[in-house]
């Protein structure tokens, strides 16, 4: 047999029925039609005996082979996970069969899909999902989960199983559950051992059947500070010099899931105090945050950005954050608040500091008024850091080959001196090499009062997105393929 722990046998997990994991704390990590491989705490060794005793009377015909592993917690909790999934869906299976053959509904069934739900849910708050997708097509659905800001593959379940789901999230956001041919949007709330969170739900047809997805959101999550996001002590001090003024218009600009709420929230959170009165204006509100008035947008109601931000100015703000800044009305409206000596602070779409300006000229901003009233431009990505348990310095031989391939280009910005890093994956960040994210920006500052606008002059006021990249690498936080993914 030649099993690997690193990368577990979804059908060897699921082998073994909960009770029996629980109680003799093992699990089968290997099956084929001739063995059955076990795994057992070196610390806390089960009965053999009964080991073999239960699993001969489920597999009589397969030879038995035990090893104790180090790291058993970390597998041992994957494994329950396995295998409590298993047993919820095997029980709803049975119970939806008995459906399909005449039976009356009960409220057994109701209970386990509950349940089952409730699994789905815990899972990807345990694993710091900030996203939940479900998936069907013709003979099954997936349920992947986006963690680090990248999706993993969790669990497979029948298709019966999934279309119950499908009802069940949509009776929990009062949408209709016979609609699957448009798109569908919803909320609602559930409290776990974790806290109490808002899920954001969102469905779409799909050609094989339907996408699911549910955008997970603590309530009273408590928000970062400035320091702690990670930025450069450079671009920290010009931040912080920019959000003590009474006026100007602050943005944020990057791709969805970049970090920008975060950035915005920890600005608010840096200035908030009694005698400011600060209002934001949300799509979701993704933060509740004390002393601050936060308003959520209802484009149903003709309660839009636009309309919303009209309102606002009339209830004597000192701070405004708009979630994003989408058309001409806005951005005039934002730009017309800095003028009245408001201070705004803005997320908009664009790659880069320099394509912000770009996209903004492209909006009908005026030049003249860019110059008198944005204050700054923040660009950010988040990228996967590496996982402290299993990273390594590259070899000289495959550094050479970085700076004459792919990432030859690429590298020669930075100049390092220090060794480069990678990871192969081990039992703590779940064989993925990764553990957490970190922050890479780059800000400019706008030059104010200049006649015009060029690159050359908007340049000379860069703290470009490569000093941050460079300062990672040489710590070693992150590989060189993980930066190049998000900013290469």
């Amino acid at each position: 047999m030649n099993y690997s722990l690193e990368n577990l046998d979804h059908k060897a997990l699921c082998a073994l029925n909960l009770s029996f994991i629980e109680k003799l704390r093992c699990f089968a990590f290997g099956l084929d039609s001739t063995h059955i491989a076990i795994a057992t705490d070196p610390d806390n060794p089960p009965d053999m005996e009964l080991v073999k005793f239960h699993i001969h009377k489920q597999f009589p015909n397969l030879a038995l082979e035990c090893s104790p592993i180090n790291d058993f917690d970390l597998f041992y909790q994957k494994a329950l996970a396995n295998a409590r999934f298993t047993t919820l869906t095997q029980a709803l299976c049975a119970k939806l069969t008995l459906l399909h053959d005449g039976a009356e509904a009960t409220s057994d069934q109701s209970h386990d899909i509950n349940n089952l739900l409730d699994f789905i849910l815990e899972y990807g708050i345990q694993n710091q999902s900030s996203d939940i997708h479900l998936e069907s097509n013709t003979q099954e659905g997936i349920i992947r989960y986006r963690i680090d800001g990248i999706l993993h593959k969790s669990f497979e379940i029948p298709i019966s199983i999934f279309e119950v789901l499908s009802t069940r999230l949509k009776l929990e956001c009062k949408l209709d559950i016979s609609e699957k041919r448009k798109a569908l949007d919803g909320r609602f709330s559930r409290d776990f051992s974790q806290g109490a969170f808002d899920f954001r739900f969102s469905s779409m047809p799909s050609i094989d059947g339907e996408s699911l997805v549910l955008r997970i959101l603590q309530k009273g999550a408590k928000s970062h500070t400035l320091q702690s996001l990670g930025f450069l002590p450079s671009t920290l001090h010009l931040i912080n010099q920019e959000i003590a003024k009474g006026s100007g218009v602050i943005l944020l600009v990057g791709p969805t899931g970049c970090g920008k709420s975060t950035t915005l929230y920890a600005m608010l959170e840096a200035i908030k105090d009694s005698t400011k009165k600060i209002i934001t204006l949300e799509d979701p509100i993704e933060y509740q945050v004390d002393g601050i008035t936060q308003v959520l947008l209802n484009p149903q109601y003709d309660f839009s950005f636009e309309s919303a931000l009209r309102g606002c100015l009339r209830q004597d703000p000192d701070v405004l954050m708009i979630g994003e800044i989408r058309d001409y009305q806005t951005l005039d409206l934002a730009l017309q608040a800095s003028l009245t000596g408001h201070l705004v602070f803005a997320t908009l779409h664009a790659n880069d500091t320099l394509g912000a300006f770009d996209r903004i000229l492209a909006l009908g901003g005026k030049p003249e008024t860019l110059t008198t009233n944005l204050s700054m431009i923040i660009a950010q990505r988040l990228a996967r850091k590496l996982c402290e348990h299993c990273k390594y310095i590259v070899a000289d031989e495959f550094y050479t080959t970085f700076k004459s391939g792919l990432y030859q280009e690429f590298l020669a910005k930075f100049a390092l001196q220090t060794p480069l890093y990678r990871s192969k994956g081990c039992a703590y960040c779940d064989n993925s090499g990764f553990s957490g994210r970190l922050l890479l920006s780059e800000v400019l500052q706008n030059p104010r009062n200049t006649s015009q606008i060029d690159k050359p002059t908007l340049q000379s006021h860069l703290i470009p997105m490569h000093t941050h990249i460079a300062e990672i690498l040489s710590l070693g936080l992150c590989s060189v393929e993980e930066i190049y993914r998000v900013w290469g």
